[in-house]
Formats: structure tokens, C-alpha cells, sequence
């Protein structure tokens, strides 16, 4: 049966996903991040029923363990979450991002044609953090743009 989950991603350097321009911090104590520097990373994202992604971590982890604990705080604390739209300059489209305690932790997995629809995407989102499942495992993410060498 299709459900509401959070899936969890692993990458090697060469794949460090830089998400929407989002500015992501470079202190790997603080921020919990690491794939900026060379190692591999762990990120996650919401998973609708019909397997579409509602939306994803605005930074990488180092770990697994890591990662589970950064969606768990994010269930935990989803009332807290302050909500912004932005737009892209170069395509005019819009985005949103979720900050908890004035830290970006989840951003829209796309860009929006609307405002209006970027604002529905996020109020989907955030009312289905609390409830959504956390799966065991991880997702591989290969890089698509290497010639397999």
C-alpha cells in the first residue's frame, strides 16, 4: 500500500546536492554538513502517496544515524516551522523553504509556475510531516551527468 514517507538518501561527493541555491553553512560541526567538502553525504525527502516528492532537506549529513535524527526533530518541532516563498531571478518561478529556530531546513523539491501553487506545496508539506513514516534504508543517488567513468 502507498504512504506518506520520509526517504532517506545517501551520495558520494560527486553527487552533493545543491538545492535550489539555498546558502548552506561550511561549518560541518554546526550545520551538520559534509558533502561540500568532499565526503559522502546523507539528505532526505517527503514522499507523497503517489510517489512524488513533496519536498526535501535544505543540507546534507554525515551519517545515517544523523539524518534519521534530523527528520524525527523536524517531525517533532513541524508547528514551529516559519514559512517562506522565494523566487528564482533567472526563471521567474517560485519556491518555498521552512526554517525552524532561523535555520532553512527543508526546501521545495521544484520550481513553481505560482506563487499560489508554491504556497499549496508547502501547507501539503508541512501538514504531512508529522504523520509521515520514516523507512528503514537508504536511496543510492548516482551522478546522471558522468559517462559512467
Amino acid at each position: 500500500m502507498s504512504r506518506v514517507r520520509f526517504q532517506l538518501l545517501f551520495g558520494p561527493s560527486s553527487t552533493h546536492p545543491y538545492r535550489m541555491h539555498w546558502s548552506q553553512s561550511t561549518d560541518d560541526a554546526e550545520a551538520g554538513t559534509s558533502g561540500a567538502n568532499g565526503r559522502e553525504w546523507y539528505g532526505w525527502r517527503l514522499m507523497g502517496a503517489n510517489n512524488r516528492e513533496l519536498g526535501r532537506s535544505a543540507r546534507s549529513y554525515p551519517s545515517y544515524p544523523v539524518v534519521r535524527k534530523a527528520v524525527r526533530d523536524l517531525q517533532a518541532h513541524a508547528n514551529r516551522l516559519v514559512r517562506s516563498t522565494v523566487i528564482d531571478p533567472a526563471t521567474g518561478r517560485w519556491g518555498w523553504r521552512l526554517d525552524l529556530d532561523d535555520r532553512t531546513v527543508a526546501v521545495s523539491g521544484r520550481w513553481y509556475e505560482r506563487d499560489h501553487d508554491s504556497r499549496l506545496g508547502m501547507d501539503k508539506f508541512v501538514n504531512l510531516v508529522p504523520s509521515a513514516e520514516l523507512v528503514d534504508g537508504v536511496v543510492t543517488v548516482h551522478d546522471r551527468r558522468r559517462n559512467g567513468s
